[in-house]
């Protein structure tokens, strides 16, 4: 059977102020290294830093590769902001990246984020296309 590929947006939200992914986010990063077959891409929407020097999407970005996940299927924004990142900012900055390479996305995509913001992530994807 030909499974549909998938594209999977992370919002980041798991790092802690030394630099490290917190146990459930390093699980929640597991699972999508366990289905990689499947996935056309991981976009990682921009996060903050929160210490250790490292933005949490810059952490999420190394952690996938160092666990051999194939660097050109990340699409990661580069440009940051100066002020800390909320949720629309998320998504803003993301659909930007993704219009500024002109990047053709097919297939569905999986949002993922903390339980609690994921109302709210869900709104403001979707409104920023």
């Amino acid at each position: 059977m030909n499974e549909k590929k998938q594209n999977i947006i992370v919002v980041p939200c798991g790092t802690n102020e030394k630099g490290e992914l917190s146990p459930v986010y390093k699980e929640i990063l597991d699972f999508i290294l366990s289905i990689r077959e499947n996935i056309n891409f991981v976009l990682l929407a921009p996060g903050n830093e929160l210490g250790g020097g490292e933005t949490e999407d810059a952490i999420t970005e190394k952690y996938l590769i160092s666990q051999g996940f194939n660097p050109a299927k990340i699409i990661r924004p580069k440009n940051k902001k100066e002020k800390y990142l909320d949720t629309s900012d998320n998504a803003q900055e993301l659909n930007h990246a993704i219009k500024e390479h002109r990047i053709q996305i097919e297939g569905e995509f999986i949002l993922i984020s903390h339980l609690i913001q994921l109302p709210r992530a869900k709104r403001e994807f979707i409104n920023a296309g």
